[in-house]
Order: structure tokens, then C-alpha cells, then sequence
């Protein structure tokens, strides 16, 4: 009997090991049936009689087969949860990325009507000259910078948003684009993405390589 215990011992470690790697995931019910099974198997093995001298080896050699029965099952859920562990980081890594591309083109995507307002405002003689005390004769895009639009027209502009490679914390890894009259390059930045807008007509573009950022 004490091979049998040694067993029995060492199949209720796999599984509570099994158990505790379900309910970190949050497999609360598949816990459940784990000690479901188990504990069952705990009443069958327990004698409610006297086993005979007889029928003693057979019923050993019994249990023995079942609880090889049950380590097999509960290396192969091992196997399934690791495999499930592996999917669930391979999805949370896969939506880290996606939310990061997603936020920095919306960024880009939200600086598009304060820029588009400013270049209707940046005219010669114009009563709601964005940048006055830099210049009253430019036009378009010409002198935008992110503070100008912070403080014009969108308050709540995100700070790592740039139109301009004077713009404070523009990334020097960036070859960015000095707006024109015509021209410019909104970019913005979320974890190891960038995402950015060059000239009025331009798409919205992102990449994880800054050497692209603000190329046609």
C-alpha cells in the first residue's frame, strides 16, 4: 500500500499544480473539476471493508492503473494549459500592438482639424492670425507649431503629437518636416509605434521604424 500512497502523493501534486496554473487564468470551473475528480478517486481508494489476502494484489494493481490513468489525463491538461498560457500572451501582445498603432493614428487623425484651422486662420492681415508675434505676411501651414494649436485650438492635444521638428520632445531620430505654406507632417507617437500625415492630402501612415516617419 505505501507504493500506492507514494502515488496517489504524487498525482495530487500535478494536480494542484495544474489547478493553481487554471485559476491564475481565471478557469475557476475547469478547478472545480479537478477536485471533483480527484476527491473522488480519494473515496473510491478508500477501503469501506476488509480486503481479502485474495483479492488484495488485483485490487492494487487496479488502483495502480487508475492512477496512471489519471497522471496521463492531468499531463495532458499540463500540456493544454501551457498551450493556453502561450495563446493568452500571444494575444495580449498582439492587442499591446494593435491599441498602440490604433492610438497614435488617431492621435494624427485628431490634429487634423486644429491644423486644417489653422492654415484657414494663418492669412496675411488676418484677425485670428494664429502666430502674429512670429509673422503677419506667412500663409498655410507656414510658422504651425504644436503649441500654437494646443493653445488656439485643441487644449487637450496629446504631448508626444508633433507638426514640427522645433515642437518640445520631437524624437531626434525622426527626420521631420518644417511646415510650408503647403506642406506638412503630423506625426505622433504610442509605445515603439509612430504613426504620421504628410502634406494635406496624405494618408495616415504608422510604422515601428522612425527612419520612415514623414516619408512619401
Amino acid at each position: 500500500m505505501s507504493g500506492t500512497r507514494v502515488k496517489l502523493a504524487a498525482l495530487g501534486a500535478d494536480i494542484r499544480a495544474v489547478a493553481l496554473k487554471i485559476w491564475h487564468l481565471g478557469a475557476i470551473p475547469l478547478v472545480a473539476v479537478l477536485a471533483f475528480v480527484y476527491l473522488g478517486y480519494l473515496r473510491t481508494s478508500s477501503p469501506a471493508t476488509a480486503t481479502t489476502a485474495a483479492t488484495a494484489p488485483a485490487t492494487l494493481a487496479q488502483k495502480d492503473a487508475t492512477i496512471q490513468t489519471l497522471r496521463t489525463k492531468v499531463a495532458t491538461l499540463q500540456g493544454e494549459v501551457s498551450a493556453l498560457q502561450a495563446a493568452i500572451t500571444a494575444l495580449h501582445r498582439r492587442t499591446v500592438t494593435e491599441s498602440s498603432k490604433t492610438r497614435a493614428a488617431l492621435t494624427v487623425r485628431r490634429l487634423i482639424p486644429s491644423i486644417e484651422s489653422y492654415n484657414a486662420d494663418n492669412v496675411p492681415g488676418s484677425a485670428n492670425d494664429p502666430d502674429p508675434q512670429v509673422s503677419t505676411s506667412d500663409s498655410g501651414y507656414a510658422g504651425m507649431t504644436i503649441d500654437e494649436l494646443r493653445s488656439h485650438y485643441d487644449q487637450a492635444i496629446p504631448d508626444d503629437a508633433w507638426v514640427s521638428p522645433t515642437d518640445p520632445g520631437f524624437p531626434v531620430e525622426v527626420a521631420g518636416v518644417v511646415p510650408t505654406a503647403q506642406d506638412y507632417c503630423a506625426v505622433a507617437r504610442v509605445g515603439g509605434w509612430y504613426a504620421w500625415k504628410l502634406e494635406p492630402a496624405g494618408s495616415i501612415w504608422y510604422t515601428q521604424n522612425s527612419a520612415a516617419v514623414c516619408q512619401s
